[in-house]
């Protein structure tokens, strides 16, 4: 349980200090392009079918149909092969306004992630309070899984920036963290349920729900998906080698 607190109080920390940038430093953290959606529900029926052919190509490689092996260039390959539906949706668009993608400012935006990640890992430590342990390989496989969770967070944020841009550019910013917020709870309650309701559960369930609904609305906020990159790589990191 220390653990998932620790995690917790991770992604709060970074969710607290990025809606502080966005009101007091909003030049920190620069926005992308807003741009106006005159056939809303057609982008989002596009949308719908590339995720429904993603998720179709993720089945083919869960049963060995794609780049077979567990190796981290293989998991890299069937990870791009499998968004490649969403990655042609985003090319339709042609605007960096589909991935919530700033102008300018990416170095500057990536530069404040990895302080706000930093900020976060330390919020772990000090909420774990001497109660962890670190299982770090040797560098060659510190530096492959490195590697690895970096692709696969930019990748999937790519997902999460085209549905995000797609809800706030055609109905609002609101009907986005709404979704996101309903979303994590459905896909927590049927494991959670399987152990029985307890108030431990009910608290799960509703620190993953203000989680989330603050992370999308810090993101939702600076309409910028860049420094998000490097938390979302870094905290994978943590939890990868801490128990």
């Amino acid at each position: 349980m220390t653990h998932y607190l620790g995690i917790i109080s991770a992604y709060g920390t970074v969710a607290i200090l990025a809606w502080l940038t966005a009101l007091l430093y909003p030049r920190w953290l620069p926005a992308a392009p807003i741009r106006t959606l005159d056939h809303r529900w057609r982008n989002a029926a596009l949308l719908l079918v590339a995720f429904a052919l993603a998720y179709a190509l993720a089945s083919f490689t869960a049963r060995g149909h794609l780049l077979p092996g567990d190796g981290a260039l293989a998991s890299a390959i069937n990870l791009l092969v499998i968004l490649l539906p969403v990655i042609a949706y985003l090319a339709l668009q042609r605007s960096r306004a589909a991935i919530l993608l700033p102008q300018s400012g990416i170095g500057r935006s990536l530069l404040v992630g990895v302080a706000f990640a930093l900020c976060g890992i330390a919020a772990y430590f000090s909420v774990r309070a001497g109660r962890t342990d670190m299982a770090i390989p040797g560098a060659p496989e510190v530096v492959g899984d490195a590697l690895l969770l970096t692709w696969r967070s930019m990748l999937r944020l790519l997902v999460l920036a085209a549905f995000l841009a797609l809800v706030i550019d055609g109905w609002s910013g609101k009907a986005a963290i709404a979704i996101a917020a309903i979303a994590i709870a459905a896909t927590q309650i049927p494991s959670l349920l399987s152990d029985g309701f307890s108030p431990e559960w009910l608290g799960i369930l509703v620190a993953h729900v203000a989680l989330v609904a603050g992370l999308v609305s810090a993101i939702v906020k600076v309409r910028n998906i860049v420094w998000f990159w490097p938390v979302l790589t870094l905290l994978n990191m943590l939890q990868l080698y801490t128990a």
